[in-house]
């Protein structure tokens, strides 16, 4: 079942839409989250401010991380269709500077990791972005638009540091 809420707290304002399993799942952790970045007051005009559960942080003042998708997949260390779809979509957001993409825009990512990309990948595509989806990884922000969940980013950039 979909679900749509808007939560604000002082200054700092949260909007979700997408699978109800996220409020059991991933709300606790993202508001506690959101208490803990440094530097926030929830009332005094420190802003900190979220669009959904997938886009983070991750768009601040972080080094931009630089390389290309094989290096990106070879930090990775991607073995499978899943894993070099994760690296897709941290090329996407860490180089390329996107907070969403689409589903062609990671499967057209994946086609440049010549040393790892197989045509079987394609095929798979579907099965790969659910069981991102469900494993909370990826976040859908809005139908067919996708975006890396705030924890996984934060992972994910440390790994490829």
């Amino acid at each position: 079942m979909a679900i749509k809420f808007n939560i604000k707290v002082g200054n700092v304002e949260v909007e979700y839409e997408g699978p109800e399993a996220f409020l059991n799942k991933k709300l606790p952790e993202l508001i506690d989250h959101i208490a803990k970045i440094k530097g926030t007051d929830f009332g005094d005009g420190s802003v900190v401010a979220t669009k959904s559960a997938g886009i983070s942080e991750h768009k601040t003042s972080h080094a931009k991380i630089t390389g290309t998708i094989n290096t990106v997949a070879s930090k990775l260390e991607c073995s499978t269709g899943k894993d070099l779809l994760l690296a897709a979509a941290a090329q996407l957001t860490f180089v390329s500077g996107k907070a969403t993409f689409s589903r062609r825009d990671l499967h057209e990512e994946m086609k440049k990791a010549k040393s790892y990309y197989k045509k079987t990948f394609f095929g798979n595509l579907t099965a790969s972005l659910n069981r991102l989806l469900r494993s909370g990884q990826l976040v859908e922000s809005a139908t067919d638009t996708y975006a890396l969940e705030a924890s996984s980013a934060n992972v994910l950039r440390e790994r490829l540091r």
